[in-house]
């Protein structure tokens, strides 16, 4: 591999602005991964995973895979869980491992506020088998492999119909900018209104907003339910992509959603326009009632 190579290497991760924390289509869905608070998701036992190719076709583009395991106990108000990402752009292979916890404290049954804690540990390495310069190129020394403890905090209030949430990751971390294996404070905070007029129909609408000292993300979600089976969406990421939304209740406690992004700006013509997304949630618990929470959009 030539030294053009390694440009093309640095232009992805510039390409990147800031997509420090992995960025998902389908975050309205599944904030546990950025927000601890939201840990205990629809009160039962969860497992979401997501698999994201983004950029298409382009050699080195990134590539994750994340899942997530929670259960909330009732009695003691609290939920545990335990989020595992896999995080792959260009020559950089990184893993994250983070416990998380979150505790409610409820008015009523649909009024409550949730405070929420997560901490682990991310591990990084360099492919330096696929880097090299030309001969007459000073070498770069870059260490291959290294790992560093990670915390988060969140908090999340929820009304019947309202939902509101803050949260930080990498604390601690203060930091202008990202390095090869140290990533700055990103903050997060998000509203969201459901809204069933009739039996048939529900409508979910948020905002969400990204934030690091370099760069800011805000992005606008609507979905629509129909009989609590088929659910589409349509998100808008200001000035980067146009996400189209489609997924089915298969049975009761499973989920699967597919996302397809279209680029909406700051990426050049000669990059793939597009990205791909699955997403799948199973709830293996279920509550008093003995249904699965009716909270679909959790």
């Amino acid at each position: 591999m030539k030294t053009h190579s390694f440009l093309i290497y640095i232009f992805v991760s510039v390409l990147i602005f800031g997509q420090n924390d992995i960025q998902l289509s389908h975050q309205a869905f599944v904030r546990q991964y950025f927000n601890p608070a939201a840990t205990g998701q629809n009160l039962n036992t969860v497992f979401n995973t997501i698999y994201r190719v983004q950029w298409t076709g382009i050699n080195g583009a990134p590539e994750t895979w994340v899942g997530n395991f929670q259960h909330y106990f009732n009695a003691a108000h609290l939920a545990l869980g335990v989020n595992v990402i896999d995080d792959k752009l260009g020559l950089e292979h990184h893993q994250f491992i983070k416990l998380a916890y979150a505790y409610r404290i409820f008015w009523n049954e649909n009024n409550y506020l949730s405070f929420g804690l997560s901490a682990g540990a991310l591990f990084k390495k360099i492919d330096m088998d696929r880097f090299s310069l030309d001969d007459n190129t000073e070498q770069v020394q870059i260490p291959e492999n290294a790992w560093k403890p990670d915390f988060d905090a969140g908090l999340e209030f929820r009304l019947k119909k309202w939902m509101v949430g803050l949260s930080v990751t990498h604390l601690g971390n203060t930091f202008p900018k990202s390095t090869l294996f140290l990533l700055p404070m990103h903050y997060y905070g998000y509203i969201r209104f459901n809204q069933s007029w009739t039996p048939d129909y529900e409508l979910s609408l948020s905002y969400s907003m990204n934030t690091t000292t370099f760069i800011t993300l805000h992005e606008l979600n609507g979905s629509l339910l129909f009989k609590q089976l088929l659910f589409g969406g349509l998100s808008y990421r200001f000035n980067e992509a146009i996400v189209t939304m489609l997924g089915i209740q298969l049975f009761k406690q499973l989920k699967i959603g597919y996302s397809f992004d279209m680029s909406a700006g700051r990426l050049p013509t000669y990059v793939s326009h597009y990205s791909h997304e699955i997403f799948l949630q199973y709830l293996f618990y279920k509550d008093a009632t003995g249904q699965p929470s009716p909270r679909f959009f959790d």
